[in-house]
């Protein structure tokens, strides 16, 4: 039963191979399986280089102690994975030893040895077959001699540094959260904290993301040329005991970088240089193009946004013109109100347009580190004040209730195109293109709702229509239809419905501020007075024309102007009556 059990276990859980992988093993020279092999020794020619394999990464252990070129050794694994023989001479056939002296097989100066669980035999290369491009070749311990293909003693017969991993560092950007970069102008220091880069020294500033990945990717991204022999490195003049610099970059939460010495150009080639890593044994020869890091100049990766946020998180808008009313902008649910007009609601799309511009605002130049002197720059007293913040209504484990600062530009005297302004939190003064004072609304009244009237067209009960070139006209609903009651002709009931329609759902396509005499309202050119449900009056004004085709208005209890469009214009002065017809006059008798 024992026996039973076991073989049913045996069926059942050994992996057999399919037909396509027996095909595929048929006429192998070696079977293994590259996830088992941990070493790989290779004698070349008197010398050995062997490779080993530790936490899953490739290193060079001798000649030299060094970090592998995974690739290379995955393609060397590869080849012997697929070798197969184009011919066998099997150990039994007449003549077999003298051939193994022959074919350089006795005492090959080529062997390969892998290391590890179920590694096969050391694989032995002699010497070129009559055929081009053919090898003989035969396995430790065994007679029989294989014809194969010379791709894989091409590999053997690599230098040990075509083993050595090209690739300056291990590290990829994404893994950085640290530069350093010193040289004897100065020193740089660049963190990244909650995604961001920010400038550490000489100055505390935001960072310009993607400058600053770029020049990591400068250093992450060089290709050693040429690993230099030691006894070459400390004859050659390779100026690494006083390097023109040194760019250490640190790991995410990592204590110790991997720190890059730039040394002097090479005398045959001045395009290249010598340099050395920290974690790396030996000097490589790199492109020149790595030195260019050494030039960057704190000013040239500092973001040249005015301010980043994320109006996501923002819950009030403060705006405090010098002088002026201020305005307190609040959120509320998706959309926002005027809380300091009595939680009026408010252009949201004006809010979105208003961080856009906000967000897009580049600085035009950096104009002082220190703002020792605020007043040269108007700075003291600003002309306007801008004030994001967060917003908690109770208290939580994380915050406090109240406003919470997210950030506080203050904007001072104009020059040329620019305005200087400065972060209320930081010390640098900056110039920015004056054109964002317009897109900072200071008259509370720009910041309403587009929505002029919201009512049900059910609700207008009553239409008074006056013009000042003919007497009003006034129509009324009654029983569900309208009816003339003021003014001469028969009324038009599909023109009195579209008027009503307009009326009911009528939109700004923006407040302008406070009304003046410019926008024609003093002597309006078409009135309309409505009363809705409850007999509550309202009213909308319409002054004169703009160049831009479209109408100043202004409607009752609400003070300031806004901007009619052309259409609703049309619509609103639509003709509601038609002249009747002549009675006929009878025939005489």
């Amino acid at each position: 039963m024992a026996v039973v059990a076991g073989l049913f276990a045996f069926v059942k859980y050994y992996k057999w191979p399919t037909t396509r992988e027996l095909e595929e093993q048929k006429g192998r020279v070696v079977q293994t399986d590259r996830n088992q092999i941990d070493g790989i020794t290779i004698t070349n020619n008197e010398s050995k280089i062997e490779l080993r394999k530790r936490d899953g990464q490739w290193f060079v252990d001798a000649p030299v102690k060094d970090r592998a070129d995974a690739g290379a050794v995955s393609q060397l694994l590869g080849a012997i994975e697929m070798l197969k023989a184009d011919r066998t001479i099997p150990a039994g056939e007449k003549g077999v030893q003298e051939r193994i002296r022959d074919f350089g097989l006795a005492t090959p100066a080529v062997r390969l040895k892998l290391l590890g669980k179920n590694a096969p035999p050391e694989i032995l290369f002699g010497k070129d077959s009559a055929v081009e491009g053919r090898v003989y070749a035969r396995i430790e311990n065994a007679d029989t001699i294989y014809i194969i293909d010379s791709e894989l003693k091409n590999q053997v017969t690599k230098k040990a540094n075509d083993y050595r991993d090209h690739r300056l560092t291990g590290l990829n950007t994404a893994q950085i959260g640290k530069v350093e970069i010193h040289t004897p102008a100065g020193a740089i220091g660049l963190v990244k904290t909650a995604g961001h880069w920010r400038i550490e020294k000489p100055l505390n500033t935001q960072g310009d993301d993607p400058k600053i990945e770029d020049l990591i990717a400068k250093a992450v991204n060089t290709r050693i040329e040429t690993f230099v022999p030691e006894n070459e490195a400390k004859a050659a003049a390779t100026g690494l005991a006083e390097p023109l610099g040194t760019v250490s970059l640190y790991a995410e939460g990592g204590a110790k970088p991997d720190v890059l010495q730039i040394g002097q150009p090479l005398e045959k080639d001045r395009e290249k240089l010598y340099a050395k890593l920290s974690t790396r044994d030996g000097v490589y020869v790199l492109q020149k193009g790595v030195a260019e890091i050494l030039n960057s100049k704190p000013n040239d990766l500092r973001d040249t946004h005015l301010l980043r946020f994320n109006l996501d998180t923002v819950d009030r808008i403060r705006i405090e013109p010098e002088g002026g009313e201020k305005i307190l902008l609040a959120r509320r649910e998706e959309g926002w109100i005027l809380k300091s007009a009595g939680d009026r609601p408010a252009n949201s799309a004006e809010v979105r347009r208003l961080a856009a511009n906000l967000q897009g605002q580049e600085v035009a130049s950096f104009v002082a580190d220190t703002a020792s002197d605020l007043k040269k720059y108007g700075l003291d007293k600003p002309q306007l004040k801008l004030t994001l913040s967060a917003y908690a209504s109770e208290n939580t484990a994380e915050t406090k209730a109240g406003e919470k600062p997210v950030a506080s530009v203050l904007f001072g005297r104009i020059e040329g195109n620019n305005v200087f302004a400065k972060l209320e939190d930081e010390p640098f003064v900056v110039a920015v293109n004056k054109s964002i004072l317009d897109a900072v609304a200071t008259d509370p009244g720009q910041w309403r709702d587009l929505a002029v009237f919201q009512f049900k067209p059910g609700e207008i009960a009553t239409i008074e229509v006056t013009r000042p070139d003919r007497p009003p006209l006034t129509i009324a609903r009654s029983k569900g239809e309208w009816n003339l009651t003021q003014g001469e002709g028969e009324l038009n009931k599909i023109n009195a419905e579209s008027l009503v329609n307009t009326l009911a759902s009528l939109r700004a396509v923006r407040w302008i501020g406070a009304t003046t005499p410019a926008h024609g309202l003093d002597k309006p050119t078409l009135t309309i007075r409505f009363t809705t449900t409850g007999k509550k009056n309202h009213s909308i004004a319409i002054g004169s024309r703009t160049p831009e085709e479209v109408w100043f208005a202004s409607v009752d209890g609400q003070p300031g102007t806004f901007v009619l469009s052309g259409p609703d214009e049309s619509a609103l002065r639509i003709q509601l009556t038609k002249t009747l017809a002549p009675k006929p006059t009878p025939p005489k008798p």
